[in-house]
């Protein structure tokens, strides 16, 4: 079975075949782009179920805190930029159509759900920990610079917070 191909498609594929070469290619990444896609939830969008209880980390802290030579009694305040964030699985669908030398494509996605005992519950990727912005640090021995400096890595290690936003104060 020979098909022949009439000689004016021919001409006009060669003269523009790395055209219709980019335009292959650009199609191939759109379709490969929705691959593995999650989507995280903003704080307006699906909550987790439980809410972040900042005080747990304070009185964790306060208790280690007041172990360390030289601090005395402690109290300890820290301000968080955002709670725990569920990133969860979705399901992309793309369609590409080329028609009338025009192209278009679609992209549908839909988060994946299982039910669950009677539930629908979306598929959970990954949960995303708490973002700490800031913490103060009031202790007796706030005074001393050794103090400070033990204080600082003490909570930079604990909770990631840059030692620029740790402030240790000394109380009254």
């Amino acid at each position: 079975m020979n098909i022949k191909i009439p000689e004016y498609i021919r001409d006009g594929i060669y003269k523009y075949k790395y055209i219709l070469l980019m335009c292959a290619a650009g199609i191939l990444l759109v379709l490969l782009s929705g691959i593995g896609e999650v989507k995280t939830t903003s704080d307006n969008e699906n909550r987790l179920d439980t809410e972040y209880d900042v005080t747990e980390i304070e009185k964790a802290a306060e208790s280690i805190f007041s172990k360390i030579e030289g601090v005395g009694k402690v109290d300890v305040k820290i301000t968080v930029k955002s709670g725990y964030e569920a990133v969860y699985a979705y399901d992309t669908s793309q369609d590409c159509t080329n028609s009338d030398g025009g192209f278009s494509a679609s992209a549908d996605k839909e988060m994946v759900i299982v039910s669950s005992g009677g539930q629908n519950k979306p598929i959970t990727v990954k949960i995303k920990n708490p973002e700490y912005m800031g913490a103060v640090i009031v202790c007796e021995g706030g005074d001393n610079s050794k103090i400070k400096l033990q204080l600082t890595q003490a909570m930079k290690s604990l909770t990631g917070i840059s030692a620029d936003n740790i402030v240790v104060a000394k109380m009254k």
